[in-house]
């Protein structure tokens, strides 16, 4: 059994995500580690139809710079498990 089997990646696409990429990504392969990709957006209070479709650009727009990074670690030869974006408290 490996040291570091998966790796459970958050990341807010802030300023500093990019740093946080590389050290992921030289994280998972000093342990020859899984990484899974998670982004947490805000949960709704309102479940107006405006909020209900703005939620869903943000889930779209989260996967898409989820699936980014997946592209980034597996060009540098990262194995990557899973791009996941949940509700709740970040």
């Amino acid at each position: 059994m490996k040291l570091l089997e998966r790796i459970l990646f958050p990341l807010d696409f802030g300023p500093r995500s990019d740093s946080v990429v590389h050290a992921a990504i030289c994280l998972a392969k000093a342990f020859d580690s899984e990484v899974h990709l998670l982004h947490v957006l805000p949960k709704l209070d309102d479940a107006s139809p405006e909020a209900l479709e703005m939620m869903g650009m943000a889930r779209k727009g989260a996967g898409s710079q989820l699936a980014g990074v997946r592209s980034r670690l597996e060009e540098a030869g990262v194995s990557t498990a899973e791009e996941m974006v949940a509700e709740g408290s970040p």
